[in-house]
Parts: C-alpha cells; structure tokens; sequence
C-alpha cells in the first residue's frame, strides 16, 4: 500500500486526487450551465425553428393520411354498393 511512502504523503496524495476530482465535477456543472445561461436565447431560436418544422411536418402526414382514409373509405362505399 504504501511502499516506501510516508502515511503523512499518502493522506495528501489521496485528498489532493479526491478534492481534485469533486471540484474538477462543480467547477464542469458551473461552466456547463453557465454557458447554457449565455446562450439561451439562441437555443430558444433553434428550438422554436426545429418545433415549426416539426409541426410542418406532422401537419403533412396528417393531410397524406386523411387522404388515405378517404380513398380508403370510397373504395369501401364502392364495394358495399356492387
């Protein structure tokens, strides 16, 4: 465990990797939101064009699938009728 090493070096070795570790975590999380803090508005606007092409989008698959469901139900008043 220690070989050779003081026990006074080992305890300061230890601390020094774990502090490091934590503070290296909150000193991440705080660059990571504040970056998001920054950018928001232009997130925002990206995330506003992506939902209004999203929304296109579904819009015509919804169109493409009523026009399905009508041809669809044609065909069966056809047949019910024959």
């Amino acid at each position: 465990m220690l070989r050779g090493r003081s026990v006074f070096k080992f305890i300061v070795a230890e601390l020094h990797l774990w502090l490091g570790l934590v503070s290296g975590l909150i000193v991440f999380i705080l660059c990571l939101t504040g970056t998001i803090y920054a950018l928001k508005p232009q997130i925002e606007d990206r995330l506003k064009a992506v939902e209004h092409q999203f929304d296109e989008l579904l819009e015509n698959d919804v169109k493409k699938f009523n026009k399905q469901l009508e041809k669809s139900r044609h065909k069966i008043d056809l047949e019910k009728k024959s």
